[in-house]
């Protein structure tokens, strides 16, 4: 007995071996000039761009200024009664201008259930005007429905599960793009939402409470913590808003990395709070300071784009191989979340050796900057669909009914399963179901699975076969 088991042990490992892999690891390739002596050390830079500090900074209540005001003076344009105004930039780090961007947060209606974003209401954006601030790159919170609050109202937890999942709803209703808003930002500094909004979904949430991580800014070196609830600062007419971007950037030194978030309402129309030419001088301030036109040292980005960058790089995983005068960089990106707007990372490069040539997959897209001191790409993967490339042939394990509905069954061909891991994955390489395979025969439950095309995976330690089935 003992023998056949051995002998079957052999067999299988004899498959394994023969049989190509299913590959959802994507390869990008680094071409130096001159070949290096030893391995390039290749990591991933802490924010975007490989900057020292990232800023965000979000309008609340949708107040039309995020429109008519805030993106002429961050992107460049001409704003009525005020003339034109240059763009606020800093850089890629490869030479590349990025404009400064910000975000919205969002609620719906009044607190009679009464769309305030049709245009009759002056002093609101309309439903228009969010689909151009997003066409514009800026980001949309979900700000709650109504706007209500504990503070105001008797809140049940209905109503909070209400409030956040109705604005979700008419969000993506009313939008040209269908928005799909991942972020909570508490309405009135309501900290009653925050754990009904991470149970429904919400991927973070921010609030201006004490009980938020993150007062003054937040270290982001390491991985950052699952239900993440974050602090954002009020901007204020102050010395106070400079000061905590001051004090950010003066401890983002030494390989250490820091983020700070403000928020206001508008501007010239809330008092206590940033007047129009105050807020131009800030903006100005901060680009000639910390942006292209000093140290460029500033990362300023929407919230959501931040935390997406930093959830990216937690998830992404890569191997490097030496091969002469190319290195090359390949990512395993099966746990990257389905939910990301982006899908951005940065990678820093160590090594004397200079690369002028970089080549990443179909869909890819990079900027790099391979001769200075320190070397970086910029990688984003937003418009890639990893695809499996291999498929096991038919007589190692077969999958019926295919096309399948609600049920499908694997059925091993003359191999032990030796706790083979099962997984279900998805053409854009997401793992969708994972489990140990019970014996030779196995039914798995599909009806979850929306329909089209997926890959039934089985491992055994660095090796994999797979069968493509369509779920209908």
């Amino acid at each position: 007995m003992l023998q056949k088991q051995t002998h079957m042990k052999y067999f299988i490992y004899t498959i394994l071996f023969i049989i190509p892999t299913l590959t959802l690891a994507q390869k990008i390739v680094i071409n130096f000039e001159t070949a290096p002596t030893a391995t390039p050390s290749v990591s991933k830079a802490a924010l975007k761009y490989n900057k020292d500090f990232a800023y965000s900074l979000t309008f609340d209540d949708g107040t039309v200024d995020a429109f008519t005001h805030v993106l002429p003076v961050l992107k460049g344009g001409f704003i009525q009664g005020q003339g034109n105004f240059n763009p606020l930039y800093y850089t890629d780090g490869c030479g590349n201008n990025q404009v400064f961007r910000a975000g919205v947060a969002w609620n719906s209606v009044n607190f009679n259930n009464i769309d305030v974003h049709t245009g009759e209401v002056k002093n609101l954006l309309t439903w228009k005007q969010l689909d151009t601030l997003y066409d514009n790159n800026w980001d949309v919170m979900n700000h709650s429905f109504s706007h209500r609050s504990r503070f105001f109202f008797p809140m049940t937890q209905a109503d909070y599960q209400n409030e956040i999942v109705k604005n979700i709803e008419m969000v993506k209703a009313k939008t040209r793009k269908a928005i799909d808003m991942t972020m909570f930002v508490a309405p009135n500094g309501d900290d009653g939402y925050l754990n009904t909004a991470l149970q429904l979904g919400q991927k973070a949430t921010f609030d201006q409470s004490a009980a938020t991580i993150g007062y003054s800014g937040i270290q982001v070196d390491a991985d950052l913590p699952s239900g993440l609830k974050l602090h954002r600062q009020l901007m204020e007419e102050s010395l106070l808003s400079l000061n905590f971007l001051d004090k950010n950037a003066n401890r983002s030194v030494n390989g250490t990395h820091f983020w700070y978030n403000e928020f206001t309402h508008g501007i010239d129309q809330i008092s206590g709070q940033f007047t129009f030419y105050s807020f131009v001088s800030h903006m100005n301030r901060i680009m000639n300071t910390y942006g292209k036109g000093g140290s460029d040292r500033v990362w300023m980005a929407p919230l959501q784009e931040v935390f997406e960058y930093l959830t990216f790089k937690q998830t992404a995983k890569f191997a490097v191989k030496h091969n002469g005068k190319a290195l090359e960089v390949t990512f395993d990106l099966t746990q990257i979340p389905t939910w990301l707007r982006r899908k951005t990372l940065t990678l820093v490069v160590n090594t004397p050796q200079t690369f002028s040539k970089v080549d990443v997959p179909a869909g890819v897209t990079t900027t790099f900057n391979g001769t200075s001191t320190v070397k970086i790409i910029n990688l984003d993967f937003t418009a890639f669909t990893a695809t499996p490339t291999q498929e096991v042939t038919p007589s190692v394990f077969k999958v019926f009914p295919n096309p399948s509905f609600d049920n499908v069954t694997i059925e091993l061909k003359d191999v032990v399963t030796l706790d083979t891991e099962l997984s279900v994955v998805d053409i854009t390489g997401r793992i969708v179901i994972k489990e140990k395979m019970a014996g030779k025969i196995q039914q798995l439950n599909t009806s979850g699975l929306s329909k089209g095309i997926y890959f039934i995976q089985l491992k055994q330690g660095n090796q994999a076969y797979a069968h493509k089935f369509v779920k209908q």
